[in-house]
């Protein structure tokens, strides 16, 4: 191994003496092509190589040198398909007995068996012969225990009443007795008459204020306010159809009596002129408007006493508010 001299080794910067002295030792430790040749020629030739044997293999993928096994590099071919079982062979002779064995060492006792089962009783003896007769006893036994009481006889017939006794005299009066529990709660009696009202008492302290209710629906329109006065130098619009413009229009979805200042939509009004002549022939074009419109006059007809509706009638001047 070459002999290198580094800054973190010296502890301060290289001299130019030890820098080349470092590239010097480099040269003259390195392998020449040369020298690799006569190092693989003078190995030594075998036959014994095995699979597991390591040999030397560049990874190209990895750009470096590594050792495997001969098995890994795939120098050695594929191990081939087993191939078929060959036919048994003829079953050898039997062999000679082998000599008898030592005998073992005697086993430990076994456990204790199970009690066996009772056996049959035997049969019966022969009676044995009567013993003779007692002497007769001459001493009284104890009484016996007295015996139990009888049932009860019937009831007897009851007898004359006997004469009514003179009255005793009248005894002292005992003492008196405990006090009795208290009788229970009457009941009410009528309500009595109203009491004159008290004094107005002083006014409490206001009370923490409450949570917000829930938002109430939403009211009915209101009516629409009165118009705005006049403003000073306005400009009046005369743009067809443009809010605050007005317009002579017939109503062609409600031919009934439209009293002044009921709405329309634009699509229910036609442009019109003033030619109404009965359902087949109308004083007005195709022409709808935009947006919502005020009647300013009146549609239908009145007779004195009774408005009537017609498509003759259907014709009348409206303003756009929106």
């Amino acid at each position: 191994m070459a002999t290198i001299v580094t800054r973190s080794g010296k502890g301060s910067a290289l001299t130019h003496t030890e820098v080349d002295a470092n590239f010097n030792n480099l040269n003259n430790d390195k392998l020449e092509t040369a020298d690799v040749a006569a190092v693989l020629t003078s190995f030594t030739t075998g036959s014994d190589a095995i699979s597991t044997d390591l040999i030397t293999v560049y990874d190209v993928s990895a750009g470096v040198w590594e050792k495997h096994t001969i098995a890994d590099a795939a120098l050695q071919g594929a191990t081939g398909a087993t191939g078929a079982t060959g036919p048994a062979g003829p079953q050898g002779a039997t062999g000679s007995q082998g000599p008898t064995g030592n005998t073992g060492p005697q086993g430990d006792a076994g456990a204790t068996g199970a009690q066996g089962a009772t056996g049959a009783q035997g049969a019966t003896g022969a009676t044995g012969a009567a013993g003779a007769d007692g002497a007769d006893s001459t001493v009284a036994g104890p009484q016996g225990a007295t015996g139990a009481q009888g049932p009860t006889g019937n009831t007897g017939p009851q007898g004359d009443a006997g004469a009514t006794g003179s009255q005793g005299a009248t005894g002292s009066q005992g003492a008196t007795g405990p006090a009795g529990n208290d009788g229970a709660t009457g009941a009410q009696g009528p309500q009595g008459n109203a009491g004159n009202d008290g004094a107005t008492g002083a006014q409490g302290a206001t009370g923490a204020q409450g949570a917000t209710g829930a938002t109430g629906a939403a009211g009915a329109d209101g009516a629409d306010g009165a118009d705005g006065a006049d403003g000073s130098n306005a400009t009046v619009s005369t743009t067809l159809g443009a809010v605050g413009t007005y317009g002579l229009f017939r109503e062609t979805t409600n031919t009934a009596n439209l009293t002044p200042g009921s709405t329309r939509t634009g699509a229910q009004l036609r442009y019109a002129n003033t030619y109404q002549y009965g359902a087949s022939y109308y004083g007005s074009g195709n022409v709808s408007a935009s947006g919502t419109w005020r009647l300013m006059g009146h549609t239908g007809i009145y007779n004195g006493s009774l408005n009537s509706a017609g498509t003759s009638t259907a014709a009348s001047v409206f303003v756009r508010i929106s």
